[in-house]
């Protein structure tokens, strides 16, 4: 590799939005001055009920670990693509099994507020494990999004994919099972009987520097996409806080349990909120793209009016509603001798007289008129509640300003004058198909082309 390409790729790695970087880090440092700064004051106003807080903490958790699982199931299952939520999805159910094991196991460790070294030992053992779990995850998630146009990842290899992910999580909540001491020949212990000190091969500042190496990879590879992202390092940080709690308490001081349990479900709760957050995006995101996918659908490309498909579809709604007091006017229009304008000019030069007539006509109309482009140079509109009179009153309005077009004040320049032929059938019986209603109106604008064109007639049986 060449010496520009290693600076390229360097220089690629580190290039991460910085305004993105500046306000996440400013939004988290007072987010989580709030969040500790509420957790300190709960746990201190809350002396007298704290043999109950530890089980209610741990149940919101729980709640808090489902919803988060299931929001990140749906996202998954509605678009298989996002192969990287599936890491993150096994780690906070993960998490859920191992807060119900031990919480069923040892629910004295959940109720008294002097906690014994067993009970203690098997909170920082599921603690442990679930860090671990967590950061895997997250270093997956985070390479698999990197890497998600790679090849490895089509589709095709999905299945082992996530087959590979959800036995490693298996195997990280057995271990903790196995570590436990309800399980005697395998138990570890995190803490010294005697001392109360961490054992060497884990201590929480270990802990806290892998979180921040977790941190880091996770912003390079994935710098700032989206919400989801900026609550996966909301996540990273709320760990790294606890590993750093754990590091200044010991576990019969300051009600270290209790303090870093509150922060772990204020910063949950609001990992929550942002997913509520990112999939309101979502969700905000593709409807608007369905409004332009159906409105794509029903519009004319060259002029915006609607197309002959919406035309027809509007007549079939309106029929059911016609009467002798509700009449429904039908009128179409075609532009005069416009192939010799194509032919003269050009169709560039056609598109633009099309445009011109469509913007001149939509000026003269009401809000609920509707007006559609149904051929090539052939417009229809339909008048709900207008009769016979009125309509051809509108019609010959409407033909007049065509006529007097003037080259001078558009980017229309033709010697030639253009105008418009227009039929009109006012229908008052709500007992035929729409194609007799719009055959009629056609008609009527046949009887003014060969009336001389620029002018306006109405179907007469």
């Amino acid at each position: 590799m060449s010496e520009m390409a290693r600076k390229f790729k360097l220089t690629n790695i580190f290039n991460f939005p910085k305004h993105s970087l500046q306000k996440f880090t400013a939004i988290s440092i007072l987010v989580f001055t709030i969040l500790q700064t509420l957790a300190e004051n709960t746990i201190q106003n809350t002396v007298s009920i704290a043999p109950v807080l530890l089980p209610i903490i741990t149940i919101t958790l729980l709640i808090s670990y489902i919803i988060i699982s299931i929001l990140m199931i749906l996202k998954y299952l509605s678009d298989k693509q996002c192969l990287f939520l599936v890491p993150v999805i096994c780690a906070f159910t993960g998490s859920v099994v191992l807060n119900m094991y031990y919480f069923s196991s040892y629910p004295e460790g959940f109720i008294y507020k002097i906690i014994t070294i067993s009970n203690y030992n098997d909170y920082l053992i599921g603690y442990f494990y679930r860090n671990i779990m967590l950061m895997i995850t997250i270093l997956m998630s985070a390479l698999l999004y990197g890497l998600r146009k790679h090849r490895l990842l089509s589709p095709e290899n999905n299945i082992i994919t996530v087959w590979v992910i959800i036995n490693a999580s298996i195997i990280m909540v057995a271990l903790s099972w196995l570590s436990s001491s309800y399980y005697i020949k395998t138990n570890i212990d995190l803490t010294h009987q005697k001392i109360s000190d961490f054992f060497p091969f884990w201590r929480p500042g270990v802990m806290f520097v892998a979180w921040c190496v977790i941190l880091i990879i996770a912003i390079i590879t994935t710098r700032f996409r989206n919400m989801y992202w900026t609550g996966i390092y909301f996540v990273c940080i709320s760990y790294m806080l606890m590993s750093f709690q754990l590091i200044t308490s010991e576990y019969s001081t300051d009600n270290m349990l209790y303090r870093t349990r509150m922060l772990e479900v204020l910063s949950t709760l609001v990992f929550v909120f942002i997913l509520f957050i990112n999939s309101f995006i979502l969700y905000k995101n593709s409807n608007t793209k369905y409004k332009n996918a159906y409105q794509n659908s029903i519009r004319d490309h060259l002029t915006m009016l609607y197309n002959r498909r919406y035309f027809y579809d509007a007549l079939m709604k309106l029929i059911p509603c016609i009467t002798v007091k509700n009449p429904l006017s039908i009128i179409v229009c075609d532009i005069d001798f416009f192939k010799s304008i194509n032919d003269k000019y050009g169709h560039q030069h056609g598109d633009k007289v099309i445009q011109f007539i469509a913007i001149k006509i939509q000026s003269l109309l009401r809000q609920n008129d509707i007006l559609a482009r149904i051929g090539g140079e052939e417009f229809a509109l339909l008048l709900p509640g207008v009769n016979e009179e009125n309509a051809k009153i509108i019609a010959e309005r409407i033909c007049h300003a065509v006529s007097q077009h003037d080259s001078k004040n558009t980017d229309i320049h033709q010697s030639e004058r253009i105008t418009i032929s227009m039929g009109i059938y006012s229908a008052t019986d709500n007992t035929m198909t729409e194609d007799v209603y719009i055959s009629r109106a056609d008609d009527a604008m046949y009887k003014a082309k060969h009336a001389g064109r620029n002018c306006v007639k109405v179907w007469q049986q």
